[in-house]
C-alpha cells in the first residue's frame, strides 16, 4: 500500500483527519504502524487496532510502573511488554536492575525511534533487553523479582489472551520474591462483571491472597497491583497518585470482592473473552 493509501485509511476508516502514517513495517507477529494526527500525536497501532497514543504514557507509566516502584523500591523489577519503552528510564531509577522482556522487535523499534529516545536507553548499565515471548521467558527463567508489571495489548488475539489468563498471572506469581507486587492495567475502567477489567481483577483473585485495584479518571483506565502480602495500603496508592488526578478510586478487600461479583476468570479453558470482544470491534468498524 502506497503512503497515501495508507494514510487515507487512517484518516477516513478510523476517523482521523489529518492522519498521517510515520512509519509502517510487517513483523513476524503484526503489522506495526506509528501514525500522528493533529491534536492527538503520535499513536501505536498494532494490526490496526489502537494500543496507545503519547498523551495514555504519562498516566500510564505512572500508575503500572512508578507508583508500585516507589512504594516498593523494588532490587529486581520486570517488565513484560511496553515495547514503547517508555516506562524503561523511570524503573530503572527506581530499581536496582530492571529486565524488560518483549516479543516483537519491531515494536521495540518504533517505541526507540518516535516514542523514547534509543540514545539514552543505551547508557542504562541496569537495564537489560530480552526479545523473547513473556510467559516462555518466565517459565524458563530462575530469576526473582520484587516487582513485575505486565504492558500489554487487551485480550483482542488468542496471542495476546494468554498473558491476560490465570495461568499467566500464576506463573508471575511464581517469580516472585516474598512481598513482591505484580502490576498490570486493565484496559478500561472497573465496570460490569461480564467485561475485561472485571474479568482479570477475578483472575488475579483466583491466584494472589490479597489485590488491589486503582481505578483513575485521568489515565481513563483501572489498574491492579496483586501479592500475597502487599507492602503498601490504600491509602498510600492514593498519595501516590498522578499529579493533577480527577479522580482516583482505589479499592481493596470485601469492597473489591464486591464490586467484582459475578465475574468469572479469565482461563486456558475459557478464552470466550477473546471471541466476543473481537466481534464487538467487527460490528464497530464494518456494520
Amino acid at each position: 500500500m502506497s503512503k497515501l493509501g495508507a494514510d487515507l485509511v487512517y484518516r477516513h476508516k478510523h476517523r482521523l483527519p489529518g492522519a498521517e502514517v510515520l512509519w509502517s513495517v510487517d513483523s513476524p507477529y503484526q503489522r506495526v504502524e506509528v501514525v500522528t494526527a493533529p491534536g492527538r500525536g503520535r499513536m501505536l497501532y498494532l494490526d490496526g487496532l489502537r494500543d496507545l497514543d503519547d498523551r495514555d504514557l504519562g498516566a500510564l507509566n505512572h500508575y503500572l510502573a512508578r507508583a508500585p516502584a516507589t512504594l516498593v523500591r523494588p532490587k529486581r523489577a520486570l517488565l513484560v511488554g511496553n515495547g514503547t519503552l517508555s516506562m524503561v528510564p523511570e524503573l530503572s531509577r527506581l530499581s536496582e536492575h530492571l529486565t524488560t522482556v518483549e516479543i516483537d522487535a519491531a515494536v521495540v523499534d518504533a517505541g526507540a525511534r518516535f516514542f523514547t529516545p534509543g540514545e539514552p536507553l543505551a547508557r542504562l548499565a541496569n537495564w537489560r533487553l530480552v526479545l523473547a515471548d513473556g510467559k516462555q521467558y518466565l517459565a524458563a527463567t530462575e530469576r526473582r523479582f520484587d516487582l513485575i508489571a505486565v504492558d500489554v495489548p487487551s485480550p483482542l488475539t488468542l496471542g495476546e489472551a494468554y498473558l491476560h489468563t490465570r495461568e499467566f498471572y500464576a506463573l508471575c506469581r511464581a517469580r516472585l520474591n516474598p512481598g513482591g507486587v505484580l502490576a498490570i492495567q486493565l484496559s478500561g475502567p472497573l465496570g460490569a462483571a461480564t467485561r475485561t477489567p472485571a474479568r482479570l481483577v477475578a483472575s488475579l483473585r483466583a491466584e494472589f491472597f490479597e489485590v488491589m485495584v486503582a481505578d483513575s479518571e485521568t489515565a481513563e483506565r483501572a489498574f491492579a497491583y496483586a501479592g500475597d502480602d502487599l507492602p503498601f495500603t490504600p491509602a498510600d496508592v492514593q498519595a501516590a497518585a498522578v499529579a493533577g488526578e480527577r479522580r482516583l478510586d482505589v479499592l481493596g478487600g470485601p469492597e473489591l470482592d464486591a464490586r467484582i461479583a459475578g465475574a468469572v476468570p479469565l482461563t486456558l479453558d475459557d478464552l470466550d473473552l477473546v471471541l466476543r470482544r473481537g466481534a464487538e470491534r467487527l460490528r464497530e468498524r464494518y456494520l
